[in-house]
């Protein structure tokens, strides 16, 4: 037994002697090969550019202007709640008056005419007439502002009288059907402050206009034609969403 592991042992020294000289070997081969390569340079890491910094007057001029002209219909229009346009009102209280604010009106990027409510009382005036006279003011529009972007807000559905509510209701049709398909028109229809054309009262303060949860319905069937021809993405709310408790105001949901 003493014989068979001092056989063993010489063995594994002889072994293990071999091991040595291998690595022996190769380390004199990892020098010749180092000293023979060239000397690699460093890779430049190019860093990140900083972020732009963005100034609060560019956020501003890159609001799309918004020129509201229009009768009683917008009274309790409040322009600075629309956050994401810098938007301002003009009253004209029929289609003559709007036309004569275009006159001095500097090129906004929107445009937005609510008249036609007025217009109707005038029995002089068929329906033809006052669709008439609105092409006239869309065509006068494009002529001074090029290519503004036009919104027609149409007249909401009114309880003062049966016969100017089905005027309004008719020429709001053709006038929707008049511009659908064209690019730089579009028409606001505000028939969801009624139902089947009679006005919806929690809506509204006289029959005629709007309350402010009625001006918060109107607003925002304006603002989302605006939007749409902008193509703004309506601002985001951020926080986690929480239940609804009391009652919100009507500005707090445009």
């Amino acid at each position: 037994e003493i014989e068979e592991i001092t056989e063993q042992i010489t063995s594994n020294n002889v072994k293990l002697a071999k091991a040595q000289e291998e690595i022996s070997d190769l380390k004199i081969q990892c020098k010749v090969l180092a000293d023979n390569s060239d000397t690699q340079s460093f890779k430049t890491v190019q860093s990140k550019p900083k972020p732009t910094e963005v100034s609060i007057d560019s956020i501003e001029k890159s609001k799309p202007s918004v020129a509201l002209i229009g009768s009683s219909i917008l009274s309790l229009v409040k322009t600075s709640r629309m956050h994401d346009m810098d938007a301002y009102l003009e009253h004209a209280y029929t289609i003559p008056q709007a036309r004569k604010s275009l006159e001095s009106l500097k090129k906004p990027d929107v445009v937005v005419y609510q008249v036609i409510s007025n217009d109707i009382k005038d029995s002089q005036k068929t329906d033809t007439d006052i669709i008439d006279e609105m092409h006239t003011l869309v065509n006068e529009t494009k002529r001074k502002l090029g290519n503004t972007k036009i919104v027609l807000s149409l007249p909401p559905p009114r309880s003062d009288n049966e016969l100017w509510n089905i005027r309004s209701a008719s020429i709001s049709a053709q006038l929707q059907a008049k511009y659908h398909d064209d690019r730089q028109v579009t028409c606001s229809l505000n028939s969801n402050l009624g139902r089947n054309g009679t006005p919806n009262t929690s809506l509204y303060r006289d029959g005629v206009h709007p309350n402010e949860r009625g001006t918060s319905v109107l607003c925002k069937n304006i603002l989302d034609c605006i939007r749409k021809l902008c193509n703004i993405t309506p601002p985001q709310r951020f926080g986690p969403k929480r239940p609804f408790q009391g009652q919100r105001k009507w500005f707090d949901r445009w």
